[in-house]
Formats: structure tokens, sequence, C-alpha cells
């Protein structure tokens, strides 16, 4: 089985940082997520290092602020290929980020940016919004942070 490691990263406001993977249709969005390196000590290595690599989000300036981590159950996609692991990462410091993909992807002939746009949503929005392994986490979230 692959995995995909994944973050929900959420303001003190509640709301959820929600991610637009490039040459996906406009309606599509996600979580940062991505696969382990062989590198990662752990999986919440894994989300730590891809939230970096795709929102430019460094955990090592934000980990003052973070007023709670919860990983969360994991989900299986729906062709039972693939499961999302994932963290909750609450943040109550300053949420003025310089949002921008550090990670790229190799195309025909040139490389591009894995994401290429940035959504703060709220977490009942989020749900009609980002991928049905990820809706039923933010269901899930939106229980937990009331």
């Amino acid at each position: 089985m692959a995995y995909t490691i994944g973050i929900f990263f959420i303001r003190l406001d509640n709301k959820l940082l929600i991610c637009h993977p490039t040459g996906h249709p406009a309606d599509v969005w996600t979580i940062p997520k991505g696969m382990p390196d062989e590198d990662d000590a752990d999986y919440f290595e894994t989300g730590i290092r891809e939230l970096q690599e795709e929102t430019n989000i460094s955990y090592n300036e934000i980990k003052n602020d973070v007023s709670n981590i919860l990983r969360m159950e994991n989900v299986l996609y729906k062709t039972n290929k693939k499961e999302l692991i994932s963290y909750l990462i609450k943040y109550s410091g300053n949420c003025e980020f310089n949002l921008k993909c550090n990670s790229f992807v190799r195309g025909n002939d040139y490389d591009f940016p894995e994401v290429d746009d940035y959504k703060w949503v709220d977490l009942h929005d989020a749900v009609n919004m980002v991928h049905e392994s990820q809706s039923k986490i933010v269901s899930e979230l939106i229980r937990l942070i009331k």
C-alpha cells in the first residue's frame, strides 16, 4: 500500500489552508501532502517537509506558535491503492505567510511548480472543496474544533 502524508494547517480563526495542484481543474483543492522520502525519519517529518515544499511555511519558524498537533485517523482513497496519513496543526501566530511552492515537477520540456494557488477556507466550505478522503477528516475536525 502506498502512503501520502499531509498536514491540515488551521489558523486560530479555524480557516484551513488548501492548495491547488498545478494542471488540475479549477475546482480541485487539497491539503499540502506527498509521499515519504527515504531520508524522512517518520510520517510527521514527511508532512512537515511537504508543508514547507508546497507552501513555503517552515515548521521551525512557526513551532513556537503551534497550539496543537494531532495525528488524524488514516483514510483509504476510494481506489484502496493509497492511504492518507495526516496531522492537524493548529496555528495561533501571525498568519502573514509568503505562500509559494518550492517543489517542482518535471514536464515534457520544463519544470513547473507542484502547486499554483492557495486559499484559507472555512472548515465547512473545505468539506466540499477537498478530495473525498480529506473531506472525511475535515468533517471530523469540525466536530473536534467547536
